[in-house]
């Protein structure tokens, strides 16, 4: 047998496995693309919590004197409010 022959059986038994088994490789391709994928998400979003040292220089949990004083002038704190009306549906246009 020389090299072309066997070159050509060779090729002739890869093209008969690929051909018989295409739709199962590229199935076990896709499905491991995917979970490749899922796995690089979940990850990003995982470290994605993270803060890394980073501190927030904003106080979130404190009001400034004029919200406090425009809140106060609302309603005062023993000053009853409105009462909806329970009966039916009212357009709000």
């Amino acid at each position: 047998m020389n090299i072309s022959q066997l070159f050509t059986l060779i090729i002739k038994r890869i093209s008969s496995f690929f051909g018989r088994y295409h739709f199962i490789i590229m199935l076990v391709y896709l499905v491991g693309s995917a979970s490749y994928a899922i796995l690089l998400i979940a990850d990003t979003v995982a470290l994605s919590d993270e803060p890394n040292g980073y501190v927030s220089q904003a106080n979130d949990t404190t009001f400034d004197e004029d919200t406090i004083s425009r809140l106060r002038q609302l309603k005062s704190n023993n000053q009853e409010t409105d009462k909806l009306p329970v009966a039916g549906r009212t357009s709000p246009f």
